[in-house]
């Protein structure tokens, strides 16, 4: 995947030729970059007057080609690039950015480029020498950049989702690259590798062809690699029969809807024969023979090659560069034959007789292209819109399952304690590193203070990732989400300067609901029972969740759904006046909010399963940000004085849908002292001037409810507990500057109840209450530590503190915070 980074926020962008291709892609991609976008965009259906169209015009020779078709081309490409260029320089020369972005051939003088296409390649060659003279010209003023590309970007050059990353960055403010595009007219082009798998082919207009052409003959005739040279090429007996069978088969109206064309088939060899398919009018139609009337594509290839192509041996464009693929009609509706091609094999639907090991791996490959296709539709027809390109992770690589050797790619930040940890801050400097950062469980009762660049954000639901412009953040299935409060923080965290957040965010489409209605039972409930909940509506959501009676992100999101969410959301209201008599609340105001909010969510919901697993596959670095603690699991906890989800490490897999393997790293986040926010035993709560100290110097009021937190000595039965559930790899101690001033710190070593150890952490919360804590008192260090960076400037005394820290845990501690920025930390070695 090519991330978004919000880099051309504020930006205007004018981009002409953006109904497909290229100019689509760099659209996208700008605009998920933050830029604000204006297209004009030609069609490709044909003219009611002009017979053909802008393709067939370019393929015709010079008896064929009337006036009015040359005039076509050259007003598009010609007369256009001049054009929309010279209305734009007035406004370029005021800007403080101003680009061109030029997409056309060089100019190669070989006639052999004129003879086939003498009209439309006369057209072409305008664009450069515009793009050229006018780079001359503005030298020093505006950045005119010229990209050789051949004609067709879908037949010969990777995909224009990858195209338009390379491109859009020619677009940023860049004084290096910029000098070098002013003086001479041709960019430096800083893109990234290619897909793995996607050959790299020259354009039609350089001289390199030949040369090209000869080596990818030669490719297509050596044997291909763990296939040994003298086993013969695969039967086609059968085979042409069999693949429109599956064709057939895969028929729906989903593919007849993106496809929307009509062709013949006329395969030569061994098993000759013409075929038709009609992927235009529902249901479909394969059939033996020319079929009805004439088509809007033919393709012609003998039977061997045929087999190869849809058996994924030999791409369609390679197939047609190479003269083994002939076509004549509609060329923008040819291109649509591979994803045709991708559904059979898909589906799993071919077989072909390899040796074993190949056949072994296509079918692995197979099963989870399957996977993948499946829930992608799934996600389509439940959001009613596709993923963005932009959005969307990467394809599968040659190894299909996420646990294969070095995709153990997941980090996870979890609270040691009770929360309030200070989770956000390490969140906030890791994410600095990876691709994507996640939320799995918990709601808005979690509270995340992240401070940066002077600015303090705090975050609920929101991922403390979203501070950094080059991540993307998910919440995940897990989270239940309060569509009000997600907008509210999003403006919030705007106004402070956090941009294109909405075009970094993925909302999962499996999350449920938190309403207004959850926080008012909440509310209800805690007057009765008194467990100290945020009262956020928490405990109420998931209760319905495991109850099967909660609404989820797709419920909400799907344009076709609203009367079954109305009536759905309707009855839960019913329920929990029910449930909570007397309780006074305004369904219809809570409906016309959430129908505002919809198509807000909207654009931002996607299948966060494939999303992850997806980039699982790619290697991506993915960082997952733990809400609440471990202390307040559901089932680790001190029951009932918990949330209602898991907050431990097996919540990480069931609130984001990857599996256990991919976890790499699990990072427990410990403050140097303990704290709790409402009821629930204490083992070493300070109820004296201690705690006092603590509470007033570290700040200690809940980010979430404003309530002051209850403050004690550092109690290590409780993180060695967390720590036998995690599994912890490193520690993270927070806000150690705290204890600066005391004479002398404790650490509670163990627990012991009626005179004899205790092993674990009791169960029973009498029990609990009742135990007797073992210290260990140290000398404090009486010398203040922060913005200290480096663990040898710490205070000997705050050494050996970490130090005792690390004997009695069994874990390293890596990071210690020394201040609320994310300067003030120390990465120990």
């Amino acid at each position: 995947m090519i991330s978004n980074t919000g880099s051309l926020a504020g930006k205007v962008i004018f981009i002409t030729g953006a109904s497909r291709g290229i100019g689509k892609a760099i659209a996208l991609k700008a605009a998920k970059d933050g830029a604000k976008i204006v297209v004009a965009a030609k069609t490709s259906t044909p003219h009611p007057k002009l017979p053909g169209t802008i393709f067939t015009a370019a393929e015709e020779r010079t008896q064929q080609t009337e006036m009015k078709r040359y005039d076509l081309m050259n007003n598009i490409n010609t007369r256009g690039t001049f054009l929309v260029s010279k209305t734009a320089i007035p406004h370029l020369l005021n800007s403080k950015n101003p680009h061109i972005l030029n997409i056309s051939p060089p100019l190669n003088m070989n006639p052999r480029w004129f003879r086939d296409n003498v009209a439309y390649t006369i057209a072409k060659y305008g664009m450069s020498m515009c793009a050229l003279g006018m780079a001359e010209e503005f030298k020093g003023k505006i950045a005119k950049h010229l990209r050789v590309l051949r004609k067709d970007p879908f037949l010969l050059s990777p995909p224009p989702v990858y195209l338009a990353h390379c491109r859009a960055s020619l677009l940023l403010p860049s004084r290096s690259r910029q000098t070098n595009e002013q003086q001479t007219g041709h960019p430096l082009l800083p893109c990234p590798p290619p897909p793995p798998g996607h050959p790299l082919m020259p354009d039609f207009y350089l001289d390199e062809y030949d040369e090209w052409q000869a080596k990818m003959a030669q490719k297509l005739i050596t044997p291909e690699r763990g296939t040994a040279a003298g086993d013969t090429p695969p039967s086609s007996d059968g085979q042409v029969d069999a693949i429109f069978n599956q064709i057939r088969n895969i028929l729906n109206e989903d593919i007849i809807q993106k496809t929307g064309a009509t062709y013949v088939f006329e395969i030569k060899g061994k098993e000759q024969g013409t075929w038709y398919v009609d992927l235009k009018t529902p249901p479909g139609v394969v059939e033996a023979g020319p079929g009805p009337g004439s088509p809007d594509v033919t393709f012609t290839m003998d039977t061997g090659d045929f087999v190869k192509m849809f058996a994924g041996k030999m791409k369609p464009t390679t197939a047609f560069m190479m003269g083994k693929l002939k076509i004549k009609g509609d060329t923008q509706k040819a291109l649509k034959l591979e994803k045709v091609m991708n559904n059979v094999r898909s589906a799993k639907m071919i077989t072909f007789q390899f040796s074993s090991s190949l056949a072994l791996r296509q079918r692995t490959e197979d099963g989870w292209k399957l996977m993948n296709k499946g829930l992608q539709l799934r996600n389509l027809s439940t959001t009613s819109q596709a993923p963005s390109e932009m959005n969307s992770a990467p394809s599968v690589e040659d190894s299909p399952s996420p646990c294969s050797p070095g995709r153990d790619s997941v980090t996870v930040v979890i609270g040691s304690q009770w929360g309030d940890e200070g989770k956000g801050k390490l969140v906030d400097i890791l994410s600095g590193e990876v691709d994507v950062v996640c939320r799995c469980q918990g709601g808005n009762n979690a509270g995340h203070t992240v401070q940066a660049e002077g600015v303090t954000h705090d975050f609920h639901l929101l991922p403390s990732g979203v501070v950094r412009q080059g991540c993307m953040s998910v919440i995940g299935n897990g989270v239940v989400l309060n569509v009000h409060s997600l907008f509210e923080e999003i403006e919030t965290a705007e106004k402070r300067g956090c941009t294109g957040i909405r075009d970094r965010l993925i909302v999962s489409d499996r999350a449920h609901l938190t309403f207004g209605l959850h926080m008012m039972a909440d509310g209800y409930q805690e007057n009765d029972e008194k467990l100290g909940t945020t009262r956020k509506g928490i405990g109420p959501s998931y209760s319905n969740k495991a109850a099967r009676l909660g609404l989820r992100v797709t419920d909400l999101v799907n344009e076709g759904n609203w009367k079954s969410f109305e009536e759905k959301f309707r009855r839960l209201a019913e329920y929990w006046m029910r449930v909570c008599p007397g309780l006074d609340y305004d369904v219809e105001n809570e409906l016309v909010l959430l129908s505002s909010y919809a198509s807000l969510l909207r654009p931002m919901v996607e299948d966060t399963v494939v999303y992850l697993n997806n980039c699982l596959r790619q290697r991506k670095r993915i960082l997952i940000e733990g809400a609440n603690a471990t202390m307040l699991d559901l089932d680790f906890g001190t029951y009932p004085y918990v949330t209602s989800s898991n907050c431990s490490v097996g919540g990480v897999c069931t609130g984001l849908g990857i599996p256990p393997c991919v976890i790499k790293d699990v990072i427990g986040v410990m403050k140097a002292y303990t704290t709790r926010v409402g009821a629930g035993p204490f083992p070493t709560e300070c109820k004296d001037d201690v705690g006092d100290r603590l509470q007033r110097i570290g700040g200690e009021v809940g980010t979430t409810t404003g309530r002051r937190r209850r403050c004690g000595w550092l109690d290590l039965v409780v993180v060695r507990y967390a720590s036998m559930i995690n599994g912890f790899t490193a520690m993270n101690l927070t806000k150690l500057d705290v204890l600066d001033d005391f004479d002398e710190v404790k650490i509670g070593k163990s627990y012991s109840l009626n005179g004899q150890p205790v092993e674990g952490f009791p169960s029973n919360l009498n029990d609990l209450a009742r135990v007797q804590v073992e210290y260990i008192t140290l000398k404090g260090w009486k010398k203040s530590i922060r913005g200290v960076t480096s663990f040898d400037d710490l205070p000997q005394a705050a050494k050996d503190y970490i130090l005792k820290i690390e004997e009695l845990l069994g874990v390293q501690v890596k990071w210690i915070g020394t201040g609320k920025d994310r300067r003030n930390i120390v990465v120990k070695p």
